[in-house]
Order: C-alpha cells, then sequence, then structure tokens
C-alpha cells in the first residue's frame, strides 16, 4: 500500500521534536505533532510553489508586451517569442508539468502531495558531516483523482513513477524560462545600452554645469510653443539595479543539476 499522500517523515524528525521536549510522549501523541509539524511545513511550502508558478505564467503572459513596448511594433515578432515558448515546452517535462500544475492549483488543489524530511551521516575525508534535505513530491495517482490535470503530462508523470521530485521538475522549468530571458536580454541589450548612455551624458553635463544635486534633475518635452509637458525625473538608480539583476542571474542554466548548501571545512578555515 502506498504511504498516505498527507506527510511522509525521516527518522530526523524524531530528534528534531525531541530538541523541543516532545519526545517520549508515546508513539500516538509524537506522531499526532509529527503530523501537525509537517502539514504546517507543507503548507509553506506549497505558499512558495503557488507563487512560483503563478509569477511564471505572469512572465509568459507579460513579456510579448514588455519587449514591444521596448522594441516597438515594427521591430516586435510576437511570432518569434511564441516560438520560443512552444520550443521549451516542447523539449522540457519540468516546463510542461509546471504550465499544467499551475492550471491545476488555480481550480482544484495544492502541488504537494508528500514532503520527505531526513538527514544522514555522510563520512568526508575531514571528518563526517550530516547532511539535511527536504524533498517534495508530486503523486500523479492524486493528479488523476478528478479527472481534470492534462492527460497528456500525467501519462509522462506516470512513466516517471508513483512519486516524482518536484523540485527536480521546477528547476526544469525555471531553466526554460531562463533560456528565454536570456535571449530577451540579447535581443534587447544595444538598445538599453544606448538609452542607459544617453541618461549618463545627460547627468554628466547636468553636474558639469550646475552645482546642485543631480536628483533634482528632470526631462521635458516641449510642444512647438517651447512650452513643458511630460516631466520625466533622470535618475540612474533603476538602470544600476537592472545591471544588479543581470549580474545576480546571469547564470539560469543546469538548474535542474545545481546544489545549494553552506557546508564547509569542519576547521572553520
Amino acid at each position: 500500500m502506498a504511504p498516505s499522500p498527507w506527510y511522509t517523515l525521516g527518522e530526523h524528525d524524531r530528534y528534531t521534536l525531541a530538541d523541543y521536549g516532545w519526545y517520549g510522549l508515546g508513539d500516538s501523541r509524537w506522531y499526532s505533532i509529527a503530523r501537525l509539524l509537517t502539514q504546517l511545513e507543507r503548507a509553506l511550502f506549497n505558499r512558495r510553489v503557488v507563487n512560483l508558478l503563478t509569477a511564471g505564467r505572469t512572465y509568459a503572459d507579460h513579456a510579448p508586451q514588455h519587449m514591444k513596448r521596448l522594441l516597438g511594433s515594427e521591430d516586435f515578432d510576437s511570432g518569434e517569442l511564441a516560438a520560443a515558448f512552444s520550443e521549451q515546452y516542447d523539449t522540457r517535462l519540468g516546463f510542461r508539468a509546471a504550465s499544467a500544475l499551475r492550471n491545476y492549483v488555480q481550480h482544484n488543489a495544492f502541488p504537494i502531495h508528500s514532503l520527505l524530511v531526513d538527514a544522514k551521516r555522510v563520512e568526508r575525508d575531514d571528518g563526517p558531516r550530516l547532511v539535511h534535505r527536504t524533498v517534495l513530491y508530486l503523486w500523479p495517482g492524486e493528479l488523476k483523482v478528478d479527472g481534470s490535470f492534462k492527460k497528456s503530462v500525467l501519462t509522462e508523470l506516470e512513466s516517471v513513477g508513483e512519486k516524482v521530485d518536484l523540485m527536480h521538475l521546477l528547476r526544469d522549468y525555471l531553466e526554460g524560462l531562463g533560456v528565454i530571458h536570456q535571449n530577451l536580454r540579447h535581443e534587447i541589450s544595444a538598445r538599453l545600452e544606448s538609452w542607459e548612455s544617453v541618461l549618463r551624458d545627460a547627468l554628466a553635463r547636468f553636474e558639469a554645469d550646475s552645482s546642485e544635486d543631480s536628483r533634482h534633475i528632470a526631462a521635458y518635452l516641449l510642444d512647438d510653443r517651447g512650452l513643458r509637458s511630460g516631466k520625466l525625473p533622470v535618475f540612474l538608480d533603476g538602470v544600476d539595479y537592472r545591471r544588479y539583476l543581470e549580474r545576480k542571474n546571469r547564470s539560469l542554466t543546469n538548474l535542474p543539476i545545481r546544489v545549494a548548501t553552506n557546508e564547509g571545512p569542519l576547521d572553520g578555515t
């Protein structure tokens, strides 16, 4: 019989509960507390996964509008961008699963069917380590119950197994979005450099001719009568922040095989 889709506990949970003085209360009470803690954790992960799926869908819906504004109607090819999304959808199970899962969570239920939290001892040359992990699982059998989940994607997930690692699917999905986003960055990079140089030159001219704070500078549109309209503050905060985000997220590939860890040498060096 398959384990309950509500929760899956690792042996480490028993020690975690002991830290709070709850271990030794008896098996029935211990499992009640363990189940409550795990459900709370699962609820937190569910919210974050739903937020991620919603953000991904929002990106797909908004990207064409933003690119059209940046490039102009004549230079923007909506068909090319749609083809880029289709390519990632066709070549990545994570992309297909996330798209179907987003529709599922919007109208039916939460995405996480079980949560595994455990720890194991790992021997290293510089000493033993206790490695903790959290795994989020999809259960294709649960997705199949009400018949609303996309059948073609459900068949693919069933072929993976009784439980499917949701984190691996989401990393694959994010990598697909990353590929699209890197291509969009490349497409608008030349124009961004040109626009940013105009702002920097304007600020440089103002600072050379005035002793006032450059944060007070603004650009105006002059009509045929020389009247000002359309005030536009000129500053570089947005430019600098965009560059920061580009550096921070410069590598959006190979996400499914990356591991985040705070592991360091035992001696602290």
